[in-house]
């Protein structure tokens, strides 16, 4: 039974960008779980290392 006082609740789905920014979005006024597929952030969200013609890792 509620007692007024919860927040509603909400879900948001992935962790690409949108997704992490609806969750920053809307746990000001929501509780939110958010729900991600994958074992890590994916999207636009994960880093990548590449490297550069003389052998240097980056990271982008």
């Amino acid at each position: 039974m509620s007692t007024g006082s919860e927040r509603p609740r909400v879900a948001a789905f992935g962790s690409a960008v949108s997704g992490m920014t609806a969750t920053y979005l809307l746990r000001q006024r929501y509780g939110v779980t958010r729900f991600e597929e994958a074992d890590r952030p994916v999207g636009n969200a994960h880093t990548n290392s590449v490297h550069t013609a003389d052998g240097a890792r980056q990271r982008g």
